[in-house]
Formats: C-alpha cells, structure tokens, sequence
C-alpha cells in the first residue's frame, strides 16, 4: 500500500519522535523537512517558460523587446517573470 505526501510527512516525524538513541532518527527528522517542502513546492504554480508562453513573439513579449532592444536573444528556457503562471 502507497502512502499520500501527507502520510509520508507523518510517518517520518513520527519515526524521529520515537527513534529516540537510534541514528535514523535525525534522518527522517530531514526527511520530514523534505517532503513538508516538497508539498509547499507542490502548492506554487508552474512556471511557463518563454518556449511556451502565450506572448512569444507578440509586442507584450519581453524576450522579444530584449531582443529588440538590446540586441541580444534569449534561451527557451528564460522566464521573464510576466508571463503566465499554470495552475493545473
């Protein structure tokens, strides 16, 4: 049987409260911290890159002004922080 993220978080802090004088219990102490991070990561919308933004090419593209402006391109990984976020 799998366990949820949620069960997971809870499972490893419970281990590291009772693993008292055994050396795991530091490690799932930083596994809780890892997957409490991983579930807030969880929570924040994707990030929509340049290849796939909406506004590629289009006057409200900022790639596009950069490119323009400056005279240099962007990578397709580039993220100019107006883009749309995904939510789903």
């Amino acid at each position: 049987m799998s366990m949820t993220l949620e069960e997971a978080i809870e499972h490893a802090e419970d281990t590291a409260m009772s693993a008292i004088g055994c050396e795991c219990r530091e490690e799932h102490r930083q596994l809780a911290e890892w997957l409490k991070e991983l579930a807030e990561r969880r929570k924040q919308p994707e990030i929509i890159h340049c290849k796939d933004c909406k506004h590629k090419g289009t006057k409200n593209c900022v790639a596009n002004a950069w490119t323009t402006i400056f005279g240099f391109g962007v990578k397709d990984d580039f993220y100019c922080g107006l883009a749309e976020r995904r939510t789903e």
